[in-house]
This record gives C-alpha cells, sequence and structure tokens, in this order.
C-alpha cells in the first residue's frame, strides 16, 4: 500500500496519540480507585436480565448443531462493523467453512454485554467486544481471547458543558457493561467525582443522539460512528473527552478446543480482512458502504443473521433493536476516514499488543478498575484472565501465510 506524505505524518501523529495514552491512563486509574468505588453501584440495577424475551434477540434462532458456528457482532461499532462485513463476503473463508464441513453464522447485537449473555447460555461461540465485555467475559468464563479487533477511542458528547466537571447533577446517557461506560466512570474519577454527584442515565446507544437532542440527557458516553454522526446532526455539540479503548475477537474454550480448524479459519478471515481494507482506499470505501448498509437494516429491523460468503438463513427474523433518534448519515468517505483513524490506518495486524496485559499497564489496570467498582466478580482473579489473552494460533497464521491464505481476495 502507498501512502502520501500526509498520510504518514497523520498515522504517526496517531501512533504517538496513543502511545501517550497509554502511558498516562495506568496514572489515573491508579489515582482515583478510592473515589471509583461508589461511581457504579445503583447502576449495576441495569445490568441486562433476560434478553431472551428482548423484542430482537427473542427472534434469533440459533442452531446449536457440532456443524453450526454462531458468532455475534456489532452492527453499530466502527471499524469493527467494516471488518465482519469484510468478513461476510469472503468467499475465501466460505469455501474454507465448506471443506471442513461448518457453517458459520453471524448474529447482531446492540453492545458486548448483550453478546456475552448469550455466551454464556451456549447460544454463541465466540463474538467481536469492546475491552470492558471481554474482560467480564474473561472474569466470568472459559473463553480465549486471541485477536485484537479495535484499537481507538471513545467519546463523551455533551451540547451545553465544556468540560467534566461541568457535567455534576446532569443527566449522562451510557450503554451499560460497555468500554464506553467504563471510560466514563474513569473520567468521572479523574475529577473526583461520585455516583451523587451525576445522574447516570442507562440505554441503547441507537437511543443516544436522539435523548440528547430532546434534552432527556445532558451528555453521554459512546463510540463511532454515533459520535460523529450527533456531531454532525448537532453543530452545538462537542466531544469533550476521549479515552482510549480496544476491542477484541473471542471464544469459548469448548469451541478452541473442538473446532480447531473452524478457529484458524475465522481468524485468518479476519486478517485477511484487514489486509484487505490496508491495501487499498477504495477496499475501504467498499467495505464501509457495506457496513452502512448493514447498519442501516439492523437498525430499521429489516436485519437477519447472515452466514459467511454473504448467505443468510431463512429461519431468521428481526425487528427494530429501538429509535435510530434521527442520526444523520455519514458518507461512505467519512465513515472510511474514521475507520482508518483506528487501527486500519495503522498498517498493523491485528495483534493484541501483549504489553498492555502486564501489571501497571492498560488493559491490567482496567481489570483492576472494574472489579474495584464490582462489574466483574471479586473473586476473578487476574493471573486467570490474563491467560485467557492467548494469541498463540495467531500467530501460527500469521507465521504462515501462504497455508492460511491471508493474501488471497475475493469478496462478494
Amino acid at each position: 500500500m502507498r501512502y502520501s506524505a500526509g498520510h504518514i505524518i497523520a498515522v504517526a501523529l496517531r501512533a504517538l496519540a496513543i502511545v501517550l495514552l497509554l502511558a498516562a491512563v495506568p496514572q489515573v486509574a491508579n489515582r482515583h480507585f478510592a473515589s471509583a468505588k461508589n461511581l457504579d453501584a445503583a447502576a449495576t440495577a441495569s445490568a441486562a436480565g433476560d434478553l431472551t424475551t428482548h423484542p430482537l434477540y427473542s427472534t434469533y434462532k440459533f442452531e446449536k448443531s457440532p456443524n453450526v458456528v454462531n458468532i455475534g457482532v456489532q452492527p453499530l461499532w466502527l471499524p469493527v462493523n467494516i471488518i465482519v462485513a469484510a468478513m461476510k463476503r469472503d468467499a475465501v473463508l466460505g469455501r474454507e467453512m465448506e471443506k471442513i464441513g461448518v457453517k458459520l453464522r453471524f448474529y447482531d447485537f446492540l453492545k458486548g454485554t448483550d453478546l456475552n449473555f448469550f455466551l454464556q447460555r451456549g447460544d454463541l461461540h465466540g463474538g467481536f467486544s469492546g475491552d470492558v465485555p471481554a474482560l467480564t467475559a474473561a472474569s466470568k468464563m472459559k473463553i480465549k481471547i486471541p485477536a485484537l479487533a479495535q484499537m481507538g477511542f471513545t467519546s463523551i458528547v455533551s451540547k451545553q458543558h465544556y468540560t467534566i466537571n461541568y457535567l455534576r447533577g446532569r443527566r449522562i446517557g451510557y450503554a451499560y457493561g460497555s468500554n464506553a461506560h467504563y471510560a466514563l466512570l474513569n473520567a468521572l474519577a479523574a475529577e473526583g467525582m461520585e455516583l451523587k454527584d451525576v445522574r447516570l442515565v442507562p440505554m441503547e446507544i441507537t437511543d443516544m443522539q436522539g435523548a440528547l437532542a430532546a434534552d432527556k440527557i445532558d451528555a453521554f458516553s459512546a463510540w463511532e460512528p454515533v459520535v460523529e454522526k450527533t456531531l454532525k446532526a448537532q453543530p452545538n455539540a462537542r466531544a469533550i473527552h476521549r479515552s482510549l479503548s480496544s476491542g477484541y475477537l473471542y471464544f469459548t474454550q469448548d469451541f478452541c478446543a473442538g473446532h480447531p480448524d473452524a478457529l484458524r479459519a475465522i481468524l485468518a478471515a479476519e486478517i485477511r480482512a484487514v489486509y484487505w481494507l490496508q491495501s487499498d482506499g477504495n477496499n475501504l470505501l467498499r467495505a464501509a458502504g457495506w457496513a452502512d448498509d448493514a447498519e442501516k437494516s439492523f437498525s430499521s429491523g429489516r436485519q437477519t443473521p447472515s452466514d459467511a460468503g454473504g448467505r443468510t438463513p431463512s429461519d431468521a427474523g428481526g425487528r427494530t433493536p429501538s429509535d435510530a433518534g434521527g442520526q444523520a448519515p455519514l458518507s461512505q468517505k467519512r465513515t472510511a476516514a474514521l475507520a482508518a483513524n483506528d487501527f486500519l490506518g495503522m498498517d498493523s495486524e491485528p495483534r493484541i499488543p501483549m504489553r498492555e496485559l502486564s501489571e501497571g499497564c492498560l488493559i491490567y489496570n482496567e481489570f483492576r478498575f472494574l472489579k474495584e467498582i464490582r462489574m466483574i466478580p471479586q473473586s476473578a482473579q487476574w493471573p486467570s484472565v490474563r491467560r485467557s489473552f492467548d494469541t498463540a494460533v495467531m500467530n501460527e497464521i500469521i507465521a504462515n501465510p501462504f497455508k492460511y491464505r491471508v493474501s488471497e481476495y475475493d469478496y462478494r
């Protein structure tokens, strides 16, 4: 892939920003654990209950068969939705799954907490989620986390308040258990704020822009593209805080042990998608269009689970998850540009930065913070969670590119 001088400078600046944030996070987290203890006690009541009765998820028919692999995805999460859109249209992946006699089926979710609910029930074999749902899953279930899927930012957006401190006494929307939830709690704790100082309002990501426009909330914490759509739709809205976040692809340990060929095929498909998206700006634009179609379909209720290779089973239903709130649409060019601001624009592989699992670094400090505010069980131990991050298979695939056909592109 050829780069202009401007692109190289932009990538370098993004990389520098991430490095600086990585250096800053441990100090912030460690300094404010004490004030964070009381932040989320009440909000835990909003944690998902029985999602089998959810108006959208109740329409899903999870086929539990040794020959079917069910993967949870999030069509409202940029840039992961672009990677997934490419994987769904990967004919190489489709042929590989046919060869091993396995059907790969994708199911859409609003957030990682919802995905984890069905993972824990055994309806899913794996999924793409942010750092907080991944850590939560690793604290409660036996999973393997082999691949990075995102390395970017969440933002706190407000219309009239320009610093975190100005949000005292205000209503702040958030998606419970998400990476943006963690980022919000950490930002509030950094200002020495406790639960009594703000009004946390749990809501779905699809409702935030509309709630802000209708003055039902004063701010919200979310991820792209809802942040960019809100800033476009509401000229007086501003992103007043940004936090580094990451995302992962993970699976149950039972799936990894029982389907080693399918595991490798899926991971190879993610690597292949990332390589293809990075190889040509037109590829990124094309996949951004696919992701936009998937987002619109999901938000309108026309979404249906799909197989690898773009096939859609006839036994799946779908209803609208919630009111989209009139979010301003983004052009494919703008969506692609936002994706390029994430790790897709850094010409890197989806490898987990293992250094951030060391004590005192980003993921470790997130684990400590989440345990401190009781978003993960008090019985969870870091050594056990740390072992869930296992990159051996990813390293094997990257070391054998011809065997796993990671540079063979056939997207339809």
